[in-house]
């Protein structure tokens, strides 16, 4: 407790022996502390003594029977030995036996522990050790034992919730952690008040915490709303030191953060690979002190997994960057979650974008790709896009570019001999398509030479040859006088 210490002369004798009752068949019995053992105790605080008793050894010494403790003023609290038959109080301890007695030479440990009591400053007390023997012959020691007075108030550390916190109004753990190394703990209790406003209100109410080795805990349910929650915690030892916290403040958080505006719509396509979310949002805890730390995170989440979010410290409007070139295209669900430094959260609906990062598919209707065509010819295209519509179709043959629309492109004006298609198409999102076709175009007929008969010559056969750079098979005329006389097929480059 706190008070004046007041030092007394306090020398330890730890075996300062008065003897009475003398004689020459009594016994002689010498009684110590056993080491180590605590030289100084706090007031209220309980310790373990061992106390030893020998019987003297010598011609005629009687055997001890009987050992009783008075301790005055400690409270005693008898351990061992369990073989000796023992009536005890609250300052007095008396064991005897008639079966195990001292005899001449022996020792035996007499265990307890001793509460100290209160003082108002250090100071040196004894315990008197009386022995008797089969003859009923004593002898009386004292022993003594100082009690330092404690000035010294428990000591903590705060454990949950600290000052500022911001908390949800439901069951609240409340948690100190304490040293006590004097006279020993006492309690701990949580006193505590609701209030509208932040400033240092009379704490009214009162709540006794439940505190097992070097820690208390005690949970309590706010309900109320009034918005801020006061408390201290007060610690006490057993000689009546306390010591009380500073105000520790919370604010009782009741409300969900608020989503005010979301962007992009529903529907949205794109075909960027960092998906933007634009998002306002306000809580009420925005308004508190910036001791509180406020915060809101807001997280982005895409098929109902988790891509990115960012932290609010105050109503604003911020854009979250996702990164999406993990999915596939097509169409995706997403939604934003907002979370409290409490734990309370809002979850935006669902809305849906098309992820389109494919060109169209362009390919041919007719005729089929390194086909030989005649110059003039109409090359027929098909072009489509599985998810945004065709926005524009262009071709490209020498150095021009020629935008199409139905797909069909005009071979006239080719150039005899193997030409390049080379067609292009953006979907409405801007994905390029392209594809590359190869045409021969043939605007000249086989080349033929006459091999049989020779120029005004008579003769009843006739041989040629013909050569064509684009057929295989050639169809072949002989005409007479004009008038087809007969059609061979002839091969490429040989003789007929």
């Amino acid at each position: 407790m706190k008070k004046s210490i007041s030092f007394l002369i306090c020398m330890l004798f730890l075996a300062s022996f008065v003897s009475a009752g003398y004689s020459s068949n009594a016994h002689t019995a010498t009684v110590s502390w056993v080491v180590p053992i605590p030289t100084q105790i706090y007031e209220h605080s309980k310790s373990a003594f061992m106390l030893k008793v020998d019987n003297g050894l010598g011609a005629g010494n009687k055997s001890i029977d009987f050992v009783s403790l008075n301790t005055y003023n400690f409270e005693v609290q008898p351990i061992t030995p369990n073989n000796w038959n023992l009536i005890s109080s609250q300052f007095t301890s008396n064991w005897s036996t008639n079966l195990v007695a001292l005899a001449n030479g022996a020792s035996q440990i007499f265990q307890f522990n001793l509460t100290a009591p209160n003082v108002i400053g250090n100071t040196v007390y004894n315990v008197t050790i009386l022995t008797n023997d089969t003859v009923s012959s004593q002898n009386i020691n004292n022993l003594s034992i100082t009690v330092l007075n404690d000035v010294i108030p428990p000591r903590y550390t705060i454990i949950n919730p600290l000052n500022a916190t911001i908390v949800k109004n439901e069951t609240i753990l409340f948690n100190i952690t304490y040293t006590e190394s004097e006279s020993g703990f006492n309690n701990g209790s949580l006193i505590y008040n609701y209030t509208s406003l932040l400033f240092e209100s009379e704490l009214k109410n009162y709540l006794l915490m439940d505190c097992v080795i070097n820690s208390c805990n005690t949970f309590l349910n706010i309900t109320k709303l009034e918005s801020f929650f006061s408390l201290k915690f007060n610690l006490t030892d057993k000689a009546g030191n306390h010591n009380e916290t500073p105000y520790i403040w919370l604010y009782v958080d009741v409300d969900s953060p608020t989503i005010n505006n979301i962007f992009p719509d529903d529907g949205f396509n794109t075909s960027l690979e960092l998906f933007n979310v634009t998002v306002n949002v306000s809580d009420d805890s925005f308004s508190l002190d910036s001791g509180f730390s406020p915060l809101v995170n807001c997280s982005v989440n895409i098929d109902n997994i988790y891509f990115s979010s960012v932290t609010f410290n105050s109503n604003n409007t911020k854009s979250i960057e996702s990164n999406i070139s993990s999915l596939i295209d097509g169409n995706h669900s997403w939604y934003v979650e907002c979370v409290d430094k409490t734990g309370w959260n809002t979850v935006s609906s669902n809305r849906t974008f098309k992820f389109d990062t494919t060109g169209p598919v362009i390919s041919l209707i007719n005729p089929l790709n390194n086909s030989v065509i005649e110059e003039g010819s109409i090359v027929n295209l098909n072009v489509v896009d599985g998810l945004s519509d065709v926005d524009v179709v262009w071709y490209t043959n020498s150095s021009n570019n020629v935008t199409i629309n139905p797909y069909n492109v005009n071979t006239s004006g080719w150039s005899y001999g193997i030409n390049y298609l080379n067609v292009f198409a953006n979907d409405s999102l801007g994905n390029l398509g392209q594809n590359l076709f190869t045409f021969k175009v043939d605007n000249l007929g086989p080349s033929i030479i006459l091999l049989h008969p020779n120029n005004n010559s008579l003769s009843n056969s006739v041989r040629f040859n013909a050569t064509d750079e684009f057929s295989f098979n050639l169809s072949c005329n002989l005409l007479i006088n004009g008038s087809i006389n007969q059609t061979v097929i002839a091969q490429n480059s040989t003789e007929k």
